[in-house]
């Protein structure tokens, strides 16, 4: 790609999955406004809580580890998220 959007710098300033907990629960976020225009909700134990009970299938981890080892497989994973999102809290932990 020409002009990548995410450059290395770019992906370097973004959050690991605990920094994204943290900051969902922060006074920070939860004065923004929520998706519905009210109160914005701390999804965070919630996410937490997925992201301990669910684990992907050894298919899952063994597919994942060959796509990585791919030549110019993935290395890195950039995930876009608002926990507002269901989608989102459903997909967030297992990528984690």
């Amino acid at each position: 790609m020409a002009n990548p959007v995410v450059t290395p710098e770019r992906f370097a300033a973004g959050r690991t999955f605990e920094e994204y907990l943290v900051y969902i629960a922060s006074a920070e976020n939860l004065r923004r406004e929520s998706s519905q225009g009210g109160p914005r909700r701390d999804w965070s134990g919630f996410l937490r809580e997925r992201y301990q009970k669910q684990r992907l299938s050894d298919a899952h981890v063994a597919a994942l580890r060959w796509l990585a080892a791919q030549p110019g497989g993935p290395a890195k994973v950039l995930v876009i998220a608002e926990e507002w999102s269901s989608d989102c809290r459903r997909d967030v932990p297992m990528l984690a």
